[in-house]
């Protein structure tokens, strides 16, 4: 799939993501190397944002739950008695969960990423539901990133690992339809 300016701003790119673009003179280019650029500047904020702006459906919802679950040992070490972040991630993978037990989780994430350290990544996602949302999916993808930092983890395999997730899932749903 080509990113052209077009498809950044029917997407609600930022102000900045649209500039960046423009002052590297792009036009289009595949994902892929749109992403290899991005690492390379360091910019994994607007990797997420793409990544999670590229997955569909239940793709995303997986890559968020991947997400959730590379942090998920770091949650519960710290919060041994909340069970609410591995409950939510149970309920998003299951596809036969009701839209009730789907509201029910992503109220639970809402209130894991408030509680967090980096709720500040959550300001942007708070209105979207973990089962549908782009942003819910990105703001897990930072958060295991920053969560992996805080806990000493090398965050630059963290990273990759959620890099190459989303690249298989993309790269499956693109066979698919």
């Amino acid at each position: 799939m080509k990113i052209t300016k077009r498809w950044l701003k029917k997407h609600n790119a930022c102000k900045e993501g649209l500039e960046w673009f423009e002052d590297h003179t792009l036009t289009n280019i595949e994902y892929g190397d749109l992403i290899k650029m991005l690492i390379e500047e360091g910019m994994f904020d607007e990797i997420w944002w793409l990544l999670s702006h590229l997955l569909k459906g239940r793709s995303r919802v997986n890559w968020g739950c991947y997400c959730a679950r590379l942090v998920l040992p770091i949650w519960e070490e710290k919060n041994p008695e909340d069970n609410s972040l591995r409950h939510c991630i149970e309920v998003a993978e299951n596809p036969e969960s009701t839209s009730e037990e789907l509201n029910d989780a992503d109220s639970a994430a809402s209130w894991v990423a408030d509680a967090s350290s980096w709720a500040g990544y959550w300001d942007a996602s708070a209105a979207y539901g973990i089962a549908s949302a782009a942003a819910k999916a990105a703001f897990w993808a930072a958060y295991a990133a920053s969560a992996a930092k805080a806990a000493g983890w090398d965050v630059v395999e963290i990273k990759q690992k959620m890099i190459d997730k989303a690249l298989q899932l993309i790269k499956t749903q693109d066979n698919e339809g």
